[in-house]
């Protein structure tokens, strides 16, 4: 699974941690706000903070194998 579309930076753990391959993160990253602005600085500390969310979302998951599924339809989603 991908989680995609409004998808937050604090969510990253939660959905690494119940299995999802990836993220993404194009609008968490990519504010508005910080675009219009040119606030490079901005956007990055946001990508670094996303980088460290997943980061420990992976250590999470592969030291406790804590990952886990909630069946919906045909498609499975974080529980």
């Amino acid at each position: 699974m991908v989680a995609s579309q409004g998808i937050t930076i604090d969510s990253v753990r939660k959905y690494i941690t119940q299995g999802a391959s990836a993220v993404v993160l194009s609008d968490a990253i990519f504010d508005k706000e910080a675009i219009s602005q040119n606030n490079f600085n901005e956007i990055c500390r946001l990508a670094h903070s996303a980088a460290l969310q997943g980061n420990e979302a992976l250590e999470c998951f592969s030291q406790c194998n804590c990952g886990g599924f909630k069946e919906h339809d045909d498609d499975f989603w974080p529980s």
